[in-house]
């Protein structure tokens, strides 16, 4: 039976045929590559593979070290803060919101006695955070559960 596929006259393939075919992966690898190109560009994912990475994500050479227990436990464990030479934490203390807002309506009048020169811009801006704090700090505070106001 015959397939019509290569001839059995020619055993040897001509350099056109092997050029023709060569052409014809290529484009068809061209296309295909398009078209994965076109359905990651459709993913709604912030920093995709490009459709060639894709392809020959495989190539690459892989990392043949098995991971230690202790390597994926540290991954979980926060990161341990380094210690100042003068021993004090570099981590910011908690301010409640009341406690902030507070500040924000002392430094205002504050400000507002002239005892520092300040431009428009500078109060404009330092009264629009007030009122930032503010919101939040209208924004965080819980309702009253009705049974709180009655005792016994």
């Amino acid at each position: 039976m015959k397939t019509g596929i290569v001839s059995l006259e020619d055993h040897e393939l001509s350099e056109e045929r092997i050029e023709r075919a060569s052409n014809i992966i290529t484009n068809i690898a061209s296309q295909e590559q398009e078209n994965i190109q076109h359905l990651i560009n459709s993913l709604s994912v912030d920093a995709p593979l490009t459709a060639t990475e894709y392809i020959t994500v495989d190539d690459k050479d892989a990392n043949d070290e098995m991971v230690t227990d202790d390597e994926i436990i540290s991954l979980f464990l926060p990161a341990e803060e380094e210690d100042d030479d003068d021993g004090e934490s570099s981590s910011t203390p908690t301010v409640l919101t009341k406690d902030a807002v507070v500040a924000f309506e002392t430094a205002l009048n504050f400000l507002q006695q002239g005892d520092i020169e300040i431009n428009y811009n500078e109060l404009k801006t330092f009264r629009a955070l007030k009122r930032k704090v503010e919101l939040h700090n209208v924004a965080n505070k819980k309702q009253a559960r009705i049974d709180s106001f009655f005792t016994g």
